[in-house]
């Protein structure tokens, strides 16, 4: 298994994570967002013989929100405090619970660090489905309150965070 940005020769029409959301922005949208927009990047881990997709992580540049951002900054800092957001995790169904989306969490992290080291990065963002919540709790993410936007027409996604201060010891865990 490798991992690495997505390439147009990536395999990508047999993933299935049980997520058709997931599933669509892989094969639909991943390489368009990071090639043609700019938007994000996709990074995948594949199988080595068959180029096939196995699991991957979106990552972009962001910023917090302001109610994320006091618990990040010091309270005198006035700007925007940069982040690194993961805005899909998954694997494809016959690759789950083998550790491949802890892998890719993982390598987020650390994209997360270099950031921090060439741009700045104060932490690790992600709007977990419900279900995922407690998958991100086992790395040192937290929830964070809903100020505003919440509804009850579809399922909330529940905004989380790590502090850049715990990336590296989630890194050594």
């Amino acid at each position: 298994m490798t991992i690495k940005p997505l390439e147009r020769s990536d395999v990508r029409t047999a993933f299935e994570s049980g997520s058709a959301l997931h599933d669509r922005y892989l094969v639909d949208f991943a390489w368009q967002n990071q090639h043609r927009h700019h938007l994000a990047v996709t990074y995948v881990a594949t199988d080595e013989l068959t180029r096939s997709v196995l699991a991957y992580v979106t990552v972009s540049a962001s910023e917090a929100r302001s109610d994320v951002r006091t618990r990040i900054a010091p309270r005198s800092f006035g700007g925007s405090v940069p982040a690194l957001r993961i805005g899909c995790l998954a694997v494809d169904r016959r690759f789950q619970r083998r550790g491949l989306g802890t892998s890719l969490l993982a390598h987020a992290l650390k994209v997360a660090l270099v950031q921090a080291a060439t741009s700045g990065c104060a932490a690790v963002l992600v709007e977990a489905i419900p279900d995922a919540v407690s998958y991100y709790e086992r790395f040192g993410f937290r929830t964070v309150d809903v100020i505003e936007g919440a509804s009850a027409v579809r399922p909330r996604l529940i905004p989380m965070v790590l502090p850049f201060g715990r990336i590296a010891g989630t890194l050594s865990a």
